[in-house]
């Protein structure tokens, strides 16, 4: 039996323990002590998110408190199938798609329906590169990245969603997940490389 009075023991939680209890507990005020460990754990993953997409702080944080709102309305949609950060994140992509085809922001890329194959050397060069990427150099080449290009490395590179869960986010076929990950990591190497000759 948690005890919820213990702060010790709620940080102990993980997290399917932790939502089941914010599920079963009736009283507001230990509830409130759920809900703040979750928003310890969550809140800051999620806002890097939203910056990563939106590139604005104002609506990165509006952004980032509306999605935080919308997992705890919407908590026992959560059945445990997978871990709960996966779930967090797809309604956090999500949410911050939806935000900027709103605002008209959003610009999907036609793709050709033919999905050229990988060729095995460029795949290793591309992820090689993407593994040395130091910490500043990566903020650097985002910036100057597309939003597209930004949003699917972020989910497949920082989140490691499979191409399955990004081509259900964003409503396109697998083939075109992977054709968008390629451009996206050739122009991140083509970027990086400049980068590189330059130091």
């Amino acid at each position: 039996m948690i005890l919820l009075n213990d702060s010790e023991k709620i940080t102990g939680l993980d997290d399917r323990e932790l939502v089941a209890l914010l599920l079963s507990t009736p009283s507001v005020e230990e509830r409130r002590k759920l809900q703040e460990e979750f928003y310890n754990r969550y809140a800051r993953k999620i806002y890097n998110r939203c910056l990563g997409i939106v590139k604005n702080p104002e609506e990165a944080k509006d952004l980032s408190h509306d999605i935080l709102v919308k997992i705890f309305l919407n908590l026992d949609k959560y059945k445990g199938a997978g871990p709960l950060y996966a779930w967090v994140f797809a309604i956090t992509y999500n949410h911050c798609i939806s935000f900027l085809e709103k605002r008209k922001r959003w610009r999907m890329e036609e793709l050709d329906d033919q999905l050229h194959r990988l060729e095995a050397d460029d795949t290793e060069r591309e992820q090689r590169l993407l593994k040395e990427l130091r910490l500043t150099q990566l903020e650097h080449v985002f910036d100057r990245l597309s939003l597209e290009d930004r949003t699917i490395l972020l989910m497949y590179y920082k989140d490691q969603m499979p191409v399955k869960t990004i081509a259900a986010i964003l409503k396109i076929g697998q083939s075109a997940v992977k054709m968008r990950l390629k451009r996206s990591r050739d122009r991140l190497a083509k970027l990086m490389t400049k980068i590189d000759s330059h130091e």
